[in-house]
């Protein structure tokens, strides 16, 4: 990307996925290959079979598809047999695939938000109330979130990639989505545990995967390994025990996670996790509503209530299974995660 940076878009996320909306927009060509890539499970695409799976004729497949991958819609990943291009899904527009194929549908005016470097001022008399409104939002104490997610290869897949869209979808649609900083790390590994907790000093640790017990399976760090690596509750407690600014909340997104909250309460006020198995559809719904409810700034104890009601509202019948803990002498509704 040229103006802006794909390792900041966590920070600039309505800016960012203006810039994708926008790009992908001018084309009806560069529109079919967005959908045909990121409305499948398909990981790596040849020109020919991009060309045979949307219609479009190799020619115009082959410029669309280059012209996305110089700006960061598609990732080029090699070149393969016969010298054709490999072409595969770009982290960003993976993540936020909803969020980018709904502002396409709208119109530019109705789609354009309010970014760090094209503040949104409405030409009525209410303008400048507007924007102090804005500005009092944005002001507020920020909420840095440290998104680990982990599928291996050797483990049954898991639609985390779905689960980060729909909270990034709830948090945009919240009063004071402004305020929530989500950095996501897809296939997520120790290092990028550390080197989050010592970079972004984050307010909450969210892991989303397969876990028990006994702990979380994250990914590695070797490309050539799909395996998982097992990271067991007591060093995770050990990871976070060696930062200064400790988070406020860790969120264990995963199977039979309760076996880990009396560790990590040793060095977290607070501790949700799920005391059973758990499915996707469940997993995903709990997320986006508790972060939804963080972006209207509801206490944690609020924001945990909202995520279990979401499973009710969706006539789940696991409802009871996440659990929220907390440190002797925490009261939850002390806990305000943005100012």
């Amino acid at each position: 990307m040229n103006a802006i940076q794909v390792n900041d878009a966590a920070s600039n996320f309505p800016e960012v996925l203006e810039y994708y909306t926008d790009f992908i927009r001018r084309s009806e060509n560069y529109k079919t290959i967005f959908e045909t890539v990121y409305s499948s499970n398909k990981t790596k695409w040849t020109v020919d079979e991009l060309s045979e799976r949307s219609g479009l004729t190799r020619s115009a497949t082959s410029k669309a598809a280059r012209a996305m991958a110089n700006k960061g819609a598609l990732r080029r990943i090699s070149s393969g047999s016969g010298r054709q291009t490999i072409y595969g899904k770009s982290e960003f527009p993976r993540n936020h695939a909803g969020d980018i194929r709904r502002d396409i549908n709208r119109s530019k005016a109705e789609s354009s938000r309010p970014t760090k470097r094209s503040p949104q001022v409405t030409a009525t008399s209410n303008s400048k109330r507007s924007a102090r409104q804005s500005n009092s939002q944005k002001a507020g104490r920020q909420c840095n979130v440290l998104y680990l997610t982990a599928s291996p290869a050797t483990s049954t897949r898991l639609r985390v990639d779905k689960e980060i869209s729909h909270v990034q979808e709830h948090i945009q649609r919240s009063k004071y989505r402004d305020q929530i900083n989500v950095h996501a790390r897809p296939a997520a590994s120790a290092k990028n545990l550390v080197e989050g907790l010592n970079d972004l000093r984050p307010n909450i640790v969210h892991f989303s995967g397969h876990a028990d017990v006994d702990g979380i399976e994250l990914d590695t760090t070797d490309i050539a390994n799909d395996g998982g690596k097992f990271l067991s509750f007591d060093l995770f407690r050990d990871v976070l025990r060696g930062t200064s600014t400790p988070p406020s909340l860790v969120i264990l997104n995963g199977c039979n996670t309760g076996g880990g909250v009396k560790a990590l309460l040793e060095v977290v006020p607070a501790v949700i996790s799920m005391n059973d198995s758990v499915g996707d559809t469940e997993a995903i719904v709990f997320a986006a509503s508790f972060y939804a409810a963080i972006g209207a700034k509801q206490p944690l104890d609020k924001c945990f209530e909202q995520g279990v009601t979401g499973l009710k509202l969706v006539g789940s019948a696991d409802s009871h299974i996440p659990q929220l803990d907390l440190a002797t002498g925490t009261k939850a509704a002390n806990i305000k995660l943005i100012g």
